[in-house]
């Protein structure tokens, strides 16, 4: 499940760290795993998941860069505009994206 969010990220796999959330059902619901269910089931929210994340992320560092979104790629974590040579990792640019409204698709 993990991987499904950091390919829709264009993240290396290697750089990833999965942590596995602690039982407590006051504050995280339905804590299952139904084998093939959880991938079928959870697909497209993953999708939407990572796809979100990706979104707000190269929003965020299209502002610092003052750069338009559309101009930007991504290559396992990093965002680059090639017209500028500018780049930044995700993780330099996280605290400015969750800053950022999320979007409704």
């Amino acid at each position: 499940m993990p991987m499904i969010v950091a390919e829709e990220l264009d993240v290396d796999w290697n750089n990833v760290i999965v942590e596995q959330a602690p039982l407590n059902t006051d504050i995280f619901t339905r804590q299952l795993a139904g084998g093939s269910q959880s991938i079928r089931q959870g697909w497209q929210s993953l999708r939407t998941a990572g796809a979100t994340a990706r979104q707000m992320l190269l929003t965020a560092a299209a502002s610092e860069m003052d750069v338009p979104v559309s101009e930007l790629s991504v290559e396992k974590g990093i965002i680059k505009h090639a017209g500028s040579d500018k780049s930044v990792s995700y993780g330099e640019i996280a605290k400015a994206a969750a800053k950022l409204e999320v979007p409704q698709e």
